[in-house]
C-alpha cells in the first residue's frame, strides 16, 4: 500500500481544524434538511432530492385547490410520498413559507381558530382589515334581514369576516359578486353601504369598468 510523504509545507493543524468546520457544517445541514422532513439517506451521489417537500405539497394542493389544511397534505404525503417522511412541524412551516412573497403559491381561504384549522388555496385572495366602524356598518342588524340578494352578499361577506380582529379574506366569486350587486342593482342605501365598509380598502372595486370581472392583476396582485 502507498504511504504519502508529508510535506512540511503543508500545515496540517489547519487542514484538521477545516476538515472539522465542514464536518458541522453539513451536519447542521443534515439536520435543517431533516426538519423539512426530507430523509437525508436517499440522497443521491450529487446531493440531490428526487422530490422535495416543497415541490411535492404543491403537486397535493394543485390537487386539491380549496379548503386544504395541514392535516390533509400531511395524509395526502404520507401516501403519495412516503421516503420524505413529512412531519406537521415542515408541513406547516412549509404551507406558511408558500403563502409568502409576490408571487405566492398558496393563499389564506380562512384562518384558524381554536381547534379549527387555516384553510388555504391556489386561487388568489385578498385580505382587508377593517377599522372599527366599517366592521360595525358590515354586521348592521337591518342588513341581513329578509331574504333578497343585497341580505344574501352581507351576510356572505359577514361569515368571510374575523370579528375581533377585524380581517376580512375577499376570494374572486365574493369581489365580483359585490361588484355585481354594486354596478346593476340600482343606486341607494345598499350601494353607499357597501362602499362605507370597502371602500377605503378597495377603492378599485367601485371604479366602474366595462365588464364585472375581474383581470388577474387588478384586485388581487
Amino acid at each position: 500500500m502507498h504511504r504519502w510523504k508529508r510535506d512540511s509545507s503543508v500545515d496540517v493543524e489547519s487542514l484538521i481544524r477545516e476538515r472539522q468546520k465542514l464536518h458541522k457544517t453539513l451536519e447542521a445541514m443534515d439536520s435543517f434538511l431533516t426538519a423539512l422532513g426530507i430523509d437525508i439517506s436517499q440522497l443521491g451521489d450529487r446531493g440531490t432530492i428526487q422530490t422535495s417537500l416543497i415541490s411535492a405539497i404543491k403537486a397535493v394542493a394543485a390537487e386539491l385547490k380549496h379548503n386544504i389544511t395541514k392535516a390533509t397534505i400531511l395524509d395526502a404525503l404520507r401516501r403519495s410520498h412516503p421516503h420524505l417522511h413529512a412531519n406537521p412541524q415542515s408541513v406547516s412551516a412549509a404551507l406558511v413559507k408558500m403563502t409568502q412573497g409576490d408571487t405566492p403559491f398558496l393563499y389564506i381561504e380562512k384562518r384558524g381558530a381554536g381547534n379549527q384549522p387555516t384553510l388555504y388555496t391556489i386561487e388568489p385572495t385578498r385580505i382587508v382589515k377593517l377599522l372599527p366602524g366599517q366592521l360595525k356598518a358590515l354586521f348592521a342588524p337591518e342588513k341581513t334581514r329578509g331574504t333578497g340578494g343585497w341580505q344574501s352578499l352581507f351576510k356572505r361577506l359577514q361569515n368571510k369576516a374575523d370579528r375581533e380582529t377585524g380581517e376580512v379574506i375577499l376570494d374572486r366569486d365574493t369581489v365580483s359578486a359585490m361588484r355585481h350587486y354594486y354596478f346593476h342593482y340600482g343606486v341607494g342605501g345598499w350601494q353607499s353601504h357597501l362602499k362605507k365598509v370597502f371602500g377605503m380598502h378597495v377603492p378599485e372595486l367601485f371604479r366602474k369598468s366595462q365588464t364585472t370581472e375581474f383581470g388577474p392583476g387588478e384586485l388581487f396582485h
